[in-house]
C-alpha cells in the first residue's frame, strides 16, 4: 500500500490526494470482495459464525491492516494543529483505524465469522463518495449538481451498508440458531461483541455528521431560492 501510494504521489503531485486515492482503491477492493463473498459463497450463508472461505484469512485480513496501519501512519506524519478545523475529524479517523486494526486482530485471533467480516467490507460501499465529496470542496465546486448528487449518494450508502447491515447480520444470525436477537447477542465472543459494538458507534457517529452536513447543503440551498 505504501508503494502504491508512492507511484500515484508521482502521478498526482501530491501526496494527501494520493492518500485519498489509495483509500478509495481498498474500499472498492473490499466492497467487491465482500459482496462476492455474501453472493457466491454458499459455506459462508449456511453457517454465519463457522462457515469459512480462506481468502477472506489469508488474503484479504493481512491487506486490510496493511493498508490500515500505512493509511494511519500517513496520518500521523501529517497531523493537523490542534483547534483546527479538522483537527475533530482527524482524531474520530485515527480512533476508527485502531479500532478496525483490533477488529482484524479478533477476527484473526477467533478465526471464526469470516460472513461477518465479509458483510463488514461491504461497509466500504460509502468510502468513495466520502472521498469524492472531499475532492469536490478541494476544487471548489461545492454548488455544483455533482456535489449534491454525490451527497446523497453518500447519506443512502452509508445508511444501508453502515448503519443497517449489523443489525441485519445479527438478525440473520438469530434466525438462523433460532434465538431471539438479545439472546444471540450473547452467544457471539465477548471480544467480538467489544470490537463489534466499538465500530457500529464509530459509524454512528459519522452519520450523525454526515447528515448533519446533508442539511446544511438542503437548508442553504433553499433559503437561496427564497432569495
Amino acid at each position: 500500500w505504501y508503494l502504491l501510494f508512492r507511484v500515484l504521489s508521482l502521478v498526482v503531485d501530491e501526496a494527501l490526494t494520493a492518500q485519498k486515492l489509495v483509500c478509495v482503491l481498498h474500499a472498492l477492493l473490499s466492497t467487491a470482495v465482500g459482496a462476492y463473498a455474501l453472493l457466491f459463497q454458499d459455506a459462508l450463508r449456511a453457517d454465519l459464525i463457522n462457515g469459512k472461505w480462506p481468502l477472506l484469512h489469508s488474503v484479504m485480513a493481512p491487506l486490510s491492516i496493511g493498508y490500515f496501519v500505512v493509511d494511519l501512519t500517513l496520518m500521523m506524519v501529517r497531523k493537523p494543529s490542534p483547534n483546527a478545523d479538522d483537527d475533530k475529524d482527524w482524531l474520530a479517523s485515527v480512533v476508527h483505524h485502531t479500532v478496525m486494526l483490533l477488529a482484524i486482530g479478533a477476527y484473526l485471533w477467533v478465526g471464526r465469522g469470516d460472513f461477518v467480516v465479509a458483510s463488514f467490507m461491504v461497509w466500504e460501499l460509502s468510502t468513495p463518495f466520502v472521498h469524492l465529496r472531499w475532492y469536490l470542496v478541494r476544487r471548489g465546486w461545492k454548488a455544483s449538481c455533482l456535489y449534491l448528487f454525490n451527497g446523497v449518494a453518500l447519506v443512502v450508502t452509508f445508511f444501508l451498508a453502515r448503519i443497517c447491515n449489523l443489525p441485519f447480520v445479527i438478525w440473520l444470525f438469530a434466525r438462523q440458531r433460532q434465538l431471539g436477537v438479545f439472546e444471540a447477542l450473547w452467544v457471539i465472543p465477548p471480544i467480538c461483541r467489544l470490537v463489534t459494538s466499538s465500530v457500529f458507534l464509530l459509524n454512528v457517529f459519522w452519520f450523525v455528521k454526515i447528515v448533519k452536513g446533508a442539511l446544511k447543503v438542503v437548508r442553504g440551498d433553499a433559503s437561496g431560492k427564497s432569495t
